[in-house]
């Protein structure tokens, strides 16, 4: 996640660079939609997006499939998934559809094996906590839909550098 951050910001300062080579420049509008928090469908506004969903019933506005959408096979659930649903005291069938990507509200999340900035996602138990999302799975039997995330590890430094920064909200 701090990849995907960090090469956004480093695609902004290169708009802003006076040696920004012509051909970049003249694409200026192009970048700047890519990069612009204020535009769906950009990395920063789909994070925020999935948290404030996180408590939301996901079922009644997925898009419906159409007959470009490959179908989904029912299959028996991977062993770490089976055994975080027992983990979590979640009871869930043994097999379900497991999904590679997911429209909610006009935004495409994706597992981490199929797209790295669209699987980045940000939970709010109390404070933020980054994460990606590994496993999307519906089970049709139920009509639910379960998006399982990793959490990404604390990061291993001795001081903060942003901690005179408080304004930044940012570790």
């Amino acid at each position: 996640m701090a990849q995907a951050y960090t090469q956004s910001a480093n695609l902004r300062a290169l708009l802003l660079k006076s040696g920004c080579p012509e051909v970049i420049h003249h694409s200026e509008q192009i970048f700047r939609k890519l990069v612009n928090p204020q535009i769906r469908n950009t990395l920063d506004t789909d994070i925020r997006t999935f948290s404030s969903l996180l408590n939301y019933n996901i079922g009644d506005d997925l898009n419906a499939p159409n007959e470009t959408t490959p179908t989904v096979q029912v299959k028996t659930l991977p062993e770490d998934l089976r055994l975080a649903f027992v983990q979590s005291d979640i009871t869930v069938p043994i097999s379900g559809q497991l999904l590679n990507s997911l429209d909610i509200n006009g935004l495409t999340y994706s597992t981490s094996s199929t797209h790295k900035g669209n699987s980045c996602a940000m939970i709010f138990p109390a404070d933020p906590i980054p994460a990606q999302i590994i496993y999307m799975v519906q089970f049709p039997q139920t009509d639910e839909t379960y998006i399982a995330v990793r959490r990404h590890k604390k990061a291993a430094i001795v001081s903060d550098p942003y901690a005179q920064y408080c304004a930044l909200r940012a570790r």
